[in-house]
């Protein structure tokens, strides 16, 4: 089913959990996911999960240093 196709997402939290679910369905459906994660580590693992329709941002929402204007 393509139902994201030509969608994009953002999710914050995305390389566990809930996050990761959502974003590996998003990107089952034909969308392409943009992830966060507080680590390189674990954000790059989650990529490989994802495929090429995902892309990673090292960035801890907590934290006002790693929020960019």
């Amino acid at each position: 089913m393509q139902r994201f196709k030509n969608k994009f997402a953002l999710i914050t939290g995305g390389t566990n959990g809930i996050g990761l679910a959502t974003a590996q369905q998003f990107t089952s459906e034909g969308g392409t996911a943009i992830i966060t994660g507080r680590s390189a580590e674990t954000v790059n693992k989650a990529l490989v999960l994802l495929g090429e329709n995902a892309f990673g941002i090292v960035s801890n929402a907590g934290r006002m240093d790693d929020i960019y204007f």
